[in-house]
């Protein structure tokens, strides 16, 4: 049975916690201090942290291996005992461990004594070791991370801002390595955004000039050039106002307006005063009038999260670019935008992995109860006193990762009654008597005709001696029974082993084994062999004489997978599929096609009793439409002609000159002959829609 202990030593225990302790009181004074200054102007982020716990390098654990040999007094077995040392029945001796036996389980080396079983224990004391310890400070100006360092007792840096005259956020996330939860106020982010710096009075030299290279229109365009980078607002004499961007702007006045002043600037707009007049003059169209081509624009989006990744604490980002280039319309560069985008990975903040990768709750304490160390013993009170130190190691978060941190030894002592082990160590007593052994007589127990042999059997009573209050008395006795065989005398053999009546002779009936399989019938024929063997008397027992073997044969029916091995069933067929004829079910005049439908019917296969047999059939219609045929359109769809209405005659009946010349008979066959004709034309149409076969190239 494997079995380990670890526990820390108490001396260096007690070592650790002195240290510990003068440390604490150390740390304490110095770490009280802290000291963070995060400061910022409109053109500088100054962070100075002082006093801080200063970094600490990693010391390795250590561990040491002690042994000790116990001797089995739990009395005589055979068996290797399942209760392990220290107990009453193990007793602990040499502690001199040369690496030739087995450690941590029972084992033997000699048999007949209560010292044939021992135990070689192992104990691994174990000093923990402490991690690396620093702390981290992370400077972030407008979302990018710009500083990420490890520092020990002060850190000092200044950071330039990129424009001066608009604001900036930061952020400086500090981490103090005795501190990494912020509950003692080390541990903290400053935030901010810096005020722009006031930008001084600048000079705009607006130029103004009449577009001559203008085509005549209705209007006069007039060019405002800003050959600075500061836009402007210009007051004009027709009353309206006008922003010069930096470069070329066009403004138009009506064709009636023939001089333009602007003035701008003046107190408070960060701008000097100025003024230009302009007199207009011929209109026409070239590159002149438009003015130097703008240079190509890129805007930049703002920045949106795609995905973080908190093994590297890396964060993806994409923002959308906007480039506007520009092509002249005229007299004016009118810009044209295209949009990209841009993807880019990096380091996340603290407020970023605060948010996305979030620290786990910190974890409970490790806790290590060391053995009881057994002190002196007091035979009078039969008792010990004992020892055990508790090591405890508290969590701490180390760069956003809970590693065990300064462990903490407290001594634990207790009283208690000794072990009879114990007793016999540290209070011995007499050694224990032999045991008393009575054997009986040899009794003959029942006979074996077989092996003519006979079985005696006697009883031998032990007693051990027993420990009472310290005394040896004798136990509870224990009778355990021998056992001997020996061979008869033939006294013994007539008297308990008579011969026999001849027994009947022995047979043997073989497995079947199939021989045919006949798949008409589904039945295979099987045969076996039967051996049989009749006794013959050989030295007053019958034994087996020569053997005569003969063959049996049967029929039956197959099994399952009798049939499937030598009758197996054919794949399946191919379902049926039967196509009728193409019918004609109708057509459509105006666009000269026909309809058609016919039946497909499909029969699958089905497994009728290991056959494959029809199944029920699957009627489906499918239709088409194709053009007709010219004498398809004939026949279908015939030109018929139009008599206008006016055209037609009128038969007047009751027209006296009418009936005088022809007489009412004729006037009636006429409508007669044209009813005929209308009728004709009527059947001829029912009949043609009729359904008829339709060959498959029509």
């Amino acid at each position: 049975m494997l079995r380990k202990r670890f526990f820390t030593a108490p001396a260096a225990a007690l070592v650790a916690l002195v240290l510990g302790l003068g440390g604490a009181l150390v740390s304490t004074t110095a770490a009280s201090a802290h000291t963070p200054r995060v400061t910022t102007d409109c053109q500088t982020l100054t962070v100075n942290l002082t006093q801080y716990a200063d970094q600490k390098a990693a010391v390795p654990g250590t561990s040491t291996t002690t042994y000790q040999r116990y001797s089995w007094t739990g009395g005589n077995t055979e068996t290797a005992p399942t209760e392990v040392p220290p107990s009453s029945n193990w007793q602990a001796n040499t502690s001199n461990y040369k690496g030739e036996l087995p450690l941590d389980v029972a084992f033997q080396e000699a048999n007949g004594s209560n010292s044939s079983w021992f135990f070689w224990d192992s104990t691994v004391t174990t000093t923990p070791g402490t991690p690396a310890t620093t702390n981290t400070v992370t400077v972030t100006i407008d979302g990018v991370v710009v500083e990420r360092a490890d520092f020990g007792k002060s850190f000092a840096k200044s950071y330039t801002y990129g424009d001066k005259y608009v604001a900036h956020s930061y952020s400086v996330a500090i981490i103090a390595h005795d501190d990494p939860t912020g509950s003692r106020g080390w541990t903290k982010t400053f935030t901010g955004t810096s005020t722009p710096c006031a930008r001084p009075d600048v000079t705009v030299p607006v130029q103004l000039t009449y577009m001559t290279a203008c085509a005549v229109d209705t209007t006069n365009t007039w060019r405002f050039r800003n050959p600075t980078s500061t836009p402007v607002t210009l007051s004009l004499s027709d009353g309206a106002t006008h922003v010069a961007t930096p470069g070329d702007s066009i403004y138009e006045t009506p064709r009636s307006s023939t001089t333009l002043t602007a003035t701008w600037g003046g107190p408070g707009t960060g701008v000097v005063a100025g003024s230009t007049v302009k007199a207009s003059g011929v209109d026409e169209i070239s590159d002149a009038c438009a003015g130097p081509k703008p240079e190509t624009k890129v805007e930049n989006g703002q920045w949106s999260v795609v995905s973080t990744d908190c093994e590297t604490r890396t964060i993806t980002e994409t923002r959308t670019v906007t480039t506007t280039t520009y092509a002249r319309v005229g007299n004016q560069w009118v810009g044209t935008p295209t949009t990209s985008s841009e993807t880019v990975t990096r380091d996340m903040t603290v407020a970023e992995l605060d948010e996305y990768c979030p620290v786990d709750e910190q974890p409970d304490a490790l806790v290590v109860r060391g053995e009881w160390m057994v002190g002196e013993p007091d035979c009078d009170s039969r008792t010990v006193t004992e020892t055990r130190t508790i090591t405890r190691t508290e969590f701490v978060l180390v760069d956003r990762e809970w590693v065990p941190g300064e462990p903490v030894v407290t001594e634990r002592e207790r009283t208690r009654d000794m072990t009879v082990a114990e007793l016999d160590e540290y209070c011995p007593v007499d050694e224990q008597p032999d045991a008393l052994v009575v054997r009986g007589e040899w009794m003959v127990g029942e006979p074996d005709c077989d092996s003519r042999t006979v079985t005696e059997t006697r009883t031998i009573t032990r007693t051990e001696f027993v420990l009472v209050d310290r005394e040896w008395v004798p136990g509870e006795p224990v009778v355990t029974e021998r056992e001997r065989t020996r061979d008869m005398t033939v006294e013994e053999l007539d008297e308990y082993c008579p011969v026999d009546i001849e027994p009947a002779a022995l047979e043997v009936l073989g497995d079947w084994v199939v021989s045919s399989a006949d798949c008409d019938t589904r039945e295979v024929t099987e045969t076996r062999t039967v051996t049989t063997t009749p006794y013959v008397l050989v030295d007053r027992e019958w034994v087996p004489g020569e053997s005569v073997v003969d063959t049996e044969e049967r029929t039956r029916p197959m099994t399952e997978a009798e049939l499937d091995e030598y009758c197996p069933v054919d794949l399946e067929p191919a379902a049926l599929e039967v196509v009728g004829d193409w019918m004609f079910s109708g057509k459509d005049c105006d666009t000269t096609t026909i309809t058609e439908s016919r039946t497909v019917s499909t029969t699958p296969y089905v497994l009728v009793d290991r056959e494959w047999v029809a199944g029920s059939a699957v009627e489906t219609t499918e239709l088409r439409t194709r053009a007709m045929t010219d004498a398809e359109r004939t026949a279908l769809c015939p030109a018929v002609p139009v008599t206008p209405l006016g055209e037609l005659p009128t038969l007047a009946l009751n027209d006296p000159s009418t009936l005088a010349l022809t007489g009412p008979s004729a006037a009636l066959g006429g409508l007669g002959i044209a009813g005929l004709v209308a009728l004709m034309a009527g059947l001829g149409l029912v009949l043609l829609r009729r359904p008829q076969p339709v060959s498959e190239e029509n």
